[in-house]
């Protein structure tokens, strides 16, 4: 059937009917003006479609409806844009609930599938509202489907802007846990196979963009069990249930190459997966993406972002993932080349196999972890919260492949105050409700180290910190780092010189760690005060009084400290705010401040010694703590850590002596050379350690 003649131009004002597929000749102009182009209902099966057939067909029309029920388009049409709304579909203007559908719910999925059929390549544009999804959207390479920002909030909701709302009911056809249905997919079909073959330019500008994908779950419909194949009323004896539930819809499935922008995801377990082959230019910017629901709780944590294998030309940029309760962050493998930067991103990263990755500027919070294998990064500007999870892991393979990492001016952050998300909440968002005990099991309990390394890793560290924070602070408070490795035991070789080496050091494989720095005027540090600090610091330990000594280890093996007038041990003094002690929950912690006399810098393992009492002889519950302090001048106790360096019970033997009167060290690898003006009986000295004696007969002693 011929429909118009070639090269003219047609008003309808009224609907055509065809009772067959049809064709449309070429260069037709058809201008919709309350007409449309339906199906002649006498002979035809109301489940029957047809399909007119466009010849570089021109359209002029409003966004309202033009194509019947049952009419779908194929070949080519000169239009700028499609809308599903052409072919009838509906934006509702809130949330549908289908806890208790309404009759009239439609299913915007045809629309939006036919009007991407109709466009071929360029924009199928959705205006705002809330269009409810039943069956996959298939996204084919080329196009770009658009969504509108919205600029007023629709009535009795906060939301805005175009929406695809999940639709699945509760009954029998729930969505098993074990499933993969996709909302959108790219590039593939309904199973997920591909539809086309590889088209790398088409690929480059096949876009979402401005829209919010939202997986509706009602509260009370959450989850059903079925007990032999019967719904059950509830979960008892939940070993012979199977569980089901609608929480497994996930996002987008793409088999092409594609641009993510400013599209929003909801209530996903996963936003974003790609077909495991080789897909360059995958791009993400500015998306954001919330996992919420307690039903996740129950369910493996799934990547919110999974990139699949090999590719080059990355990029993840200004994008948001909250909050990693129930989600990882990002993964991918066998890259090489990549950029991971300015996102918030409160849940894990994972690279793997890949080469030339940059991840930088990116804040994550919450205790998130970056998990590094067999890989070659670089890690700049990040700001790192550390809380009962190493925050960084490094790791080869057992055939001796090799992470490399460099990482510059990254900040591994302690937070010290309540925070409402965590494994255990310890108050709420504005910080009221506080619970003391999950608060005090954080502290207690919280990983000791920034990072965790393998025999196969290579890093290389410049500027890298523990930091600590308490609220929103502005200031620096530098701390050297502690790292561990796999199996979690202390990598003390850099440890005890964390002090000097988080600011320049390296590590090669099976743990060589090499230091090469200097030391000059080491004995002019001091903690001179201690005082109640009443702003943001609570004091979790028992209430009572407190007295503290301290001394400034370089070396802890040989060992290699401070000496001033014969004494390698040093009291702080405390103020007329301590005189009533300290008082457990209270805004009280306290505050210790430092000073280096000849403002070179106050860089050494700070061994610090706290007892209760007001008599140092007389008082009870000795304890120490270590801090590998790099020119920060004040620290905060909060009786359990200074900065999430735990106090540790304490010996008499805790008290190191050492050679006395050094006034220098120079580390040289595994040796020293050491200018002395006192006594080295008391060290403990390595073959090859120099020792340049001073004083009226000066002297070298090579040991």
């Amino acid at each position: 059937m011929d429909l118009f003649s070639a090269n003219g131009t047609y008003v309808l004002t009224s609907d055509l009917s065809i009772s067959e597929n049809a064709e449309i000749a070429e260069n037709v102009t058809l201008i919709f003006q309350g007409g449309k182009i339906v199906r002649e209902q006498n002979g035809v099966n109301s489940s029957e479609t047809l399909t007119i057939t466009g010849k570089h067909t021109k359209i002029i029309a409003p966004i309202t409806q033009i194509f019947g029920a049952g009419i779908v388009v194929s070949g080519t049409w000169d239009i700028d844009r499609a809308y599903p709304q052409w072919f009838g579909t509906k934006a509702f203007d809130t949330i549908q609930d289908y806890s208790n559908p309404p009759t009239d719910v439609e299913d915007a999925s045809e629309g939006i599938n036919n009007a991407i059929n109709m466009k071929l390549r360029g924009e199928v544009f959705l205006p705002k509202g809330f269009y409810i999804i039943k069956e996959p959207i298939i996204v084919k390479d080329g196009i770009q489907l658009i969504g509108e920002k919205g600029m007023e909030q629709y009535p009795d909701n906060n939301y805005e802007g175009t929406i695809l709302q999940s639709w699945r009911n509760m009954d029998n056809n729930a969505i098993l846990d074990s499933t993969n249905q996709f909302m959108i997919h790219v590039n593939a079909n309904s199973e997920r196979s591909r539809i086309t073959e590889h088209n790398f330019l088409a690929g480059q500008i096949t876009t979402i963009r401005d829209i919010q994908l939202y997986n509706y779950i009602p509260s009370h419909l959450q989850f059903i069990y079925l007990r032999d194949g019967q719904l059950a009323d509830n979960e008892y004896n939940i070993g012979q249930l199977t569980k089901k539930t609608t929480a497994c819809v996930r996002g987008i499935f793409a088999c092409e190459n594609l641009l993510l922008d400013h599209v929003r995801f909801y209530n996903f377990r996963n936003a974003l997966s790609y077909e495991n082959r080789y897909i360059d230019s995958k791009k993400v910017s500015y998306c954001d993406y919330v996992c919420n629901n307690p039903v996740f709780s129950l369910l493996d944590k799934l990547f919110a972002f999974d990139f699949g294998i090999f590719g080059d030309d990355l990029m993840f940029d200004h994008n948001s993932i909250q909050n990693g309760k129930y989600n990882k962050g990002l993964c991918l493998q066998n890259c090489n080349s990549g950029i991971i930067r300015c996102n918030i991103m409160h849940a894990d990263i994972e690279i793997k196999n890949s080469k030339a990755i940059s991840i930088s500027n990116n804040h994550m919070e919450f205790g998130p972890v970056v998990i590094i294998k067999e890989s070659n990064v670089s890690m700049s500007n990040n700001y790192i919260e550390r809380a009962y999870r190493t925050p960084i892991e490094l790791s080869g393979n057992q055939y001796r492949d090799k992470s490399i990492v460099s990482m510059h001016n990254d900040v591994i952050v302690f937070v010290e105050n309540l925070r409402p998300y965590y494994e255990r909440e310890e108050a709420d968002e504005d910080g009221g409700n506080p619970d003391f005990t999950a608060f005090k099991d954080r502290l207690s309990n919280a990983s000791e180290y920034d990072i965790k390394i393998d025999n196969n890793a290579v890093l290389s560290l410049e500027h890298v910190y523990r930091h600590r924070i308490c609220i929103i602070s502005g200031k620096v408070y530098p701390m050297g780092i502690k790292i561990c490795k796999n199996d979690e035991t202390p990598l003390d070789t850099f440890n005890d010189f964390s002090y000097m080496l988080s600011q320049k050091g390296s590590i090669s494989c099976d743990f060589n760690v090499d230091k090469f720095f200097a030391l000059n005027d080491i004995n002019n540090i001091s903690i001179y005060t201690a005082m109640i600090n009443s702003q943001d610091v609570y004091w979790l330990e028992n209430s009572g009084k407190y007295m503290y000594k301290y001394q400034i280890i370089y070396d802890k093996n040989r060992p290699l400290l401070a000496t001033r007038n014969n004494s390698q041990i040093f009291d702080v003094n405390n103020d007329s705010s301590l005189s009533n002690g300290v008082v457990k929950n209270i805004l009280n912690g306290i505050l210790l401040c430092v000073a280096d006399n000849n403002g070179n810098g106050a860089r050494a393992t700070i061994r610090l010694f706290r007892k209760r009492g007001t008599d140092w002889g007389q008082g009870t519950d000795l304890k120490y703590v270590d801090i590998p302090n790099n020119n920060n001048h004040l620290f905060y106790d909060n009786g359990i850590s200074i900065n999430g360096y735990r106090w540790k019970a304490a010996t008499s033997s805790d008290i190191l002596n050492g050679a006395t009167g050094i006034e220098s060290i120079t580390f040289q690898g595994d040796n020293v050379v050491c200018r002395i003006n006192g006594s080295g009986d008391n060290s403990t000295w390595s073959h090859g350690d120099v020792l340049i004696k001073l004083g009226a007969d000066p002297s070298i002693e090579v040991k």
